[in-house]
């Protein structure tokens, strides 16, 4: 294995979204399964209404405004799960923000979600503290309430593990007097809702799914509310519209506390103010520690790249990571994200579909030096047939769901299929490459994710030339990107990010 090779995984995966969904389209029932809340389709918000806008442009009919947001709505602080980031949340935060609440307050926290995990990835459960996200969680609250002095709770939300640190941050009478109310994302079964012992439980909403096999159909008992869904798989219930309706109407239900809450205006996401701010992150993936050094360029495809093309922005990886905000992105436009080593080497490229509005939510990982996180990643660190191009797509509101319908297909490839795309695998980052070296696309399993538990991430053999210089049709179930087909010995990884 050469040193270009190991080189070639360093931006895995790019959190976040671009945008898609007609603009004006009315409300919408649910993307599939079962809630156990009343949804009434009739009630508009009126602050969404005065937030929103007609707009002249073809692809935008309407634009809720960020700047005219609802500023009525209380903070969000989210907590992710184990190798999860702050962008899990970010279909659902995209989702808020077209309904006319402020992106500025829906805060999600990054920490350590290895700290806890137990002997083979998850499959020993936990044998650490689950306290490693109570400091952060504690910091963005201060940060957020002291940023809206309106206010003086949040909104807490966790998933997964998420919801297993959110348990032991609100046993603390202080912690718990910050919040409002509590919605656990698949966190598993809970005897009751959180709180400091001997006290009241935090006001809850308990979402969850039968098709779930990580986390289970049971949530907590005793919760204010309680969604259960049919189909979802553990990763949707963190990022579906479904979860995101659940949320809506919890948090605007009516006075008696009962499950009638307002039907959110929009089910789709809708464009935004132009400019749009990007914000975000870079960090080492599972851990999510700041890596040292390095860049972020960003380039405008919608004029005519050459090898002369120069960025239109260029971030510089500091102490805390953070990435922007960057006000000056373009409504609509495609870029590409080219990570950038310290060294000056290219380690990955990075594609959505266009940005509707803006986004808070971005994260940019790299791999991590922790050895459970490495067990993740360490098979691409081999991919060093210079002939080739490797892609690994995801999409942001769940896993891959082959026997759901989902279709992905490269150059015409049908990339999902039955062993790589189920219930049972949760696959939310999905690698294509031809492990075959004999220039055809065979499909299947490959790799050693078809046979060590590794979660969230499989592998399957797609074979994309990267000579002649050309471009790669990618398309989920309709939605098409078109990127170029880097040879990944050189220039790292493609990934494709679907919203």
């Amino acid at each position: 294995m050469n040193k270009s090779a190991v080189a070639g995984v360093g931006m895995l995966f790019l959190g976040g979204a671009g945008c898609v969904g007609s603009g004006g389209s009315p409300p919408s029932p649910p993307d599939g399964g079962a809630v156990t809340v009343t949804v009434d389709a009739s009630v508009a918000d009126a602050s969404v209404a005065e937030a929103a806008a007609p707009s002249a442009d073809a692809e935008c009919p309407v634009v809720v405004s960020e700047t005219a947001c609802d500023t009525t709505q209380r903070p969000i602080v989210f907590v992710h799960g184990t190798y999860g980031s702050g962008d899990n949340i970010a279909n659902v935060a995209l989702l808020f923000a077209s309904n006319g609440y402020c992106p500025d307050r829906f805060i999600s926290i990054d920490y350590n979600s290895l700290i806890a995990v137990g002997t083979g990835l998850t499959g020993g459960g936990f044998n650490g503290p689950l306290d490693a996200a109570s400091e952060p969680i504690d910091e963005a609250i201060d940060a957020v309430l002291a940023a809206n002095p309106g206010f003086t709770q949040v909104d807490l939300m966790g998933h997964s593990q998420g919801a297993l640190q959110d348990y032991v941050y609100l046993q603390d009478p202080a912690h718990a007097a910050k919040v409002a109310h509590y919605v656990q994302l698949a966190g598993g079964p809970q005897a009751a809702p959180p709180g400091p012992p001997d006290a009241a439980g935090v006001p809850t909403l308990s979402i969850a799914s039968v098709g779930d096999v990580i986390a289970g159909p049971i949530g907590v008992t005793g919760a204010q509310q309680t969604v259960l869904f049919e189909t979802q798989d553990h990763f949707a219930v963190a990022g579906s519209t479904d979860t995101f309706v659940a949320i809506w109407q919890y948090l605007h239900q009516g006075a008696d506390g009962g499950p009638d809450g307002q039907y959110p205006q929009y089910t789709t996401i809708q464009c935004g103010d132009t400019p749009v701010t990007l914000f975000g992150k870079s960090e080492t993936f599972g851990d999510n520690a700041v890596p040292s050094g390095g860049q972020l360029e960003v380039y405008d495809l919608s004029t005519p790249q050459t090898d002369a093309s120069v960025p239109v922005m260029t971030f510089s990886i500091g102490d805390a990571g953070i990435l922007g905000p960057w006000t000056g992105a373009k409504r609509l436009t495609p870029y590409e994200f080219r990570g950038i080593a310290g060294d000056g080497g290219i380690i990955g490229h990075s594609y959505f579909q266009p940005f509707k509005r803006s986004d808070y939510w971005l994260r940019f990982l790299v791999p991590s030096s922790d050895p459970i996180a490495q067990i993740a990643t360490s098979p691409v660190t081999s991919l060093d047939d210079n002939s080739e191009s490797t892609i690994i797509a995801r999409r942001a509101p769940g896993a891959f769901r082959y026997d759901l319908g989902d279709s992905l297909t490269v150059n015409g490839f049908q990339a999902l299929n039955a062993d790589d795309a189920n219930r049972q695998t949760v696959t939310v980052g999905l690698f294509m490459y031809n492990s075959t070296k004999d220039g055809m696309s065979l499909g299947g399993s490959v790799g050693p994710y078809q046979s060590v538990p590794i979660p969230f991430l499989r592998a399957t053999d797609v074979f994309i030339p990267s000579s002649p210089p050309g471009m790669v049709t990618v398309n989920l179930n309709g939605t098409v990107l078109q990127v170029p087909n880097w040879p990944s010995v050189t220039q790292g990884l493609t990934y494709v990010f679907f919203q």
